[in-house]
């Protein structure tokens, strides 16, 4: 199977090391940062090209992965499925809903997959609160929680150069932690109404909002909270999901490897269930383009796809919408 990745920033980074683990796979890359792409093609022994076009032409691609800024991603989606390949491309699907309809319509039509990549649903601990919601009975609501320091997500970096920092290229608290949005949708379907509240609190350098307070309510009457930030400098991430028959709670430490806990109250035997995880953070970026090659491979079903990227792009247009507005958004 051949493989392109476009773009070979961190997360192409990733996935170029996590794709060579996997057997019968050849790899092909191209970067518009003819060094960067220089320095990954000898770092991993995979060959390059020094555009896109010929990327397709010459790789004979199967399927290929868009590690692009955010607003880059529409182009290259396009430009896959016009080259009847199978896409993988990085959250958000693009930053804002132009030409995502074409998309679609052109994935349907030539029976292409495009993959929106949300790792957060192959979460050993995501995966355990959406395997515990049918015990916790009727779901009242749910809070669910990022913050993580900017500068540190990219240590070797200068934060304020990169796609998060800047609106041009689809960055933003809000579009970046779009995975909040994604798996709050995933477990309880899809919104009905939603209300934001952001802000640039910091003296960081970005021209985007650095946090972000979300109330939806989902079409089944649920209610969600979601807290986002740039700021804390103890990365974390926690969702608690309260039902009638109980309480989830699952924080995550933000060490590495991460210290995972999920926990389950169960009101009818008055105990608490403590599942304590320690996890590799690349595990579930290893499952989820393994199970990638192999939706492509028609061994498994897609457990993501474009409907659901846009989904949870529309979720975050709309907090967008809401905080400009100061009103609730319909969906």
């Amino acid at each position: 199977m051949n493989i392109g990745v476009i773009g070979c920033g961190s997360i192409g980074k990733r996935h170029i090391s996590n794709l060579l683990k996997i057997d019968g796979l050849s790899l092909f890359i191209y970067d518009s940062m003819k060094e960067t792409m220089e320095s990954v093609s000898k770092e991993y022994n995979v060959k390059s090209f020094g555009d896109a076009e010929s990327l397709f032409r010459e790789g004979n691609l199967d399927a290929v992965f868009i590690c692009t800024p955010n607003n880059l991603h529409t182009k290259f989606v396009k430009m896959g499925l016009e080259n009847n390949c199978h896409v993988f491309v990085e959250k958000p699907i693009s930053h804002n809903l132009e030409g995502l309809d074409e998309l679609e319509r052109m994935a349907k039509e030539k029976n292409k997959m495009v993959f929106v990549a949300c790792n957060m649903r192959f979460h050993n601990s995501i995966k355990k609160v959406k395997s515990l919601l049918d015990s916790v009975g009727k779901v009242y609501s749910v809070r669910a929680e990022f913050g993580h320091y900017l500068p540190n997500w990219r240590p070797s970096a200068d934060y304020s150069k990169i796609y998060s920092a800047s609106k041009e290229q689809g960055g933003g608290i809000l579009l970046d932690a779009i995975h909040e949005f994604d798996y709050v949708s995933w477990m309880l379907g899809e919104p009905s109404e939603i209300f934001c509240l952001v802000g640039k609190l910091s003296d960081l350098k970005i021209d985007v909002e650095d946090t972000a307070e979300v109330l939806l309510k989902t079409k089944e009457g649920i209610i969600a909270e979601i807290h986002l930030d740039y700021l804390q400098k103890v990365k974390r991430r926690s969702c608690q999901v309260i039902g009638s028959k109980g309480t989830i709670v699952w924080v995550s430490t933000g060490k590495s490897p991460e210290e995972s806990e999920v926990r389950f109250y169960d009101a009818e035997k008055n105990k608490w269930e403590v599942h304590k995880e320690v996890i590799n953070p690349n595990d579930a970026y290893l499952e989820e383009v393994t199970h990638f090659v192999n939706c492509v491979a028609g061994k498994e079903s897609p457990i993501s796809d474009i409907g659901s990227g846009i989904m949870a792009l529309k979720m975050v247009l709309g907090a967008k919408e809401s905080s400009t507005s100061s009103q609730s958004m319909k969906f």
